[in-house]
């Protein structure tokens, strides 16, 4: 089983897939390799550029905490932080001047993105941008009765985002896990909260459970922090050769080339033995 990551690890930087990885991850496909995408991004916006792939995939979307059959457009599993958790965390947000962005399931409503103002208040840092689809604006979190909140994602400078994310974790530890990711170049820093099984990682691991798969038949490949728990604990651990310096430091591997030069066609064609023969090239 082959767990990677998207943004600057599967796509480059134009937000395409290069040929080689598609022909590659084909291949793979045919030799009965199940493929996972493991992504930050929510389900609507990441299918578009994986659909060029054109093989059955299981997406885990906004890091781990949902889960789609992508072919079939089902969700087979999602997980919320707790109401009481979800109000605890936003009030001290206001207190210290933070306001989230929230990834919610409701996608059947047509609404995957809210946020308290308009995508223009400067807490967001542009990461809500003037074409961000299926974003509602809820002046009062408070009030919504059924969240369903999968991430909270907050964006400031990394010297606040470290001090909140250290009383997250002192409050919070038995109930939430979060990191702060430095790849969304327009954003900055961001600190993303979740449920504590809400990891990219875990799920990935009870997907593999459900299908019979060990943890050390699995490969996951990844560049930044929403990535390192996988690429630690998975039983090959790839980094990209543009990963952030933490990430390299934890992984097995790193790759030859870069997100733009088909880093993951290249490794994943040494780990199986692809030759170039079998891809036209």
């Amino acid at each position: 089983l082959v767990v990677i990551d998207m943004d600057r690890t599967l796509l480059d930087d134009n937000k395409s897939i290069p040929e080689y990885n598609i022909k590659v991850l084909r291949i793979l496909h045919q030799m009965g390799i199940k493929i996972i995408i493991a992504t930050g991004r929510r389900y609507f916006f990441a299918k578009p550029a994986l659909e060029t792939l054109q093989i059955p995939l299981v997406v885990l979307a906004n890091n781990g905490n949902s889960v789609w059959i992508m072919n079939q457009d089902i969700k087979i599993s999602a997980k919320y932080l707790s109401v009481e958790v979800f109000h605890e965390i936003l009030k001290e947000g206001h207190k210290r001047g933070l306001y989230p962005v929230l990834h919610v399931d409701h996608y059947e409503k047509g609404c995957d993105l809210i946020t308290e103002y308009q995508y223009t208040h400067p807490a967001y840092n542009s990461y809500v941008t003037p074409g961000s689809s299926r974003h509602k604006v809820v002046e009062n979190l408070f009030e919504i009765t059924e969240p369903n909140v999968m991430v909270m994602c907050y964006a400031a400078p990394t010297d606040i985002l470290k001090n909140f994310q250290d009383y997250i974790r002192q409050n919070f530890h038995d109930s939430t896990q979060s990191h702060i990711t430095y790849s969304l170049t327009r954003v900055g820093a961001m600190l993303e909260i979740s449920h504590i099984s809400g990891t990219k990682w875990q799920t990935a691991l009870e997907y593999a459970n459900s299908v019979g798969i060990e943890r050390s038949e699995i490969i996951a490949i990844g560049d930044d922090s929403n990535d390192l728990n996988m690429i630690e604990n998975a039983g090959l651990g790839v980094a990209m050769k543009n990963a952030m310096p933490h990430v390299k430091e934890a992984a097995k591997i790193i790759t030859g080339h870069d997100n733009n030069n088909a880093g993951v066609a290249h490794v994943l064609a040494g780990i199986f033995g692809i030759d170039s023969k079998d891809l036209n090239l």
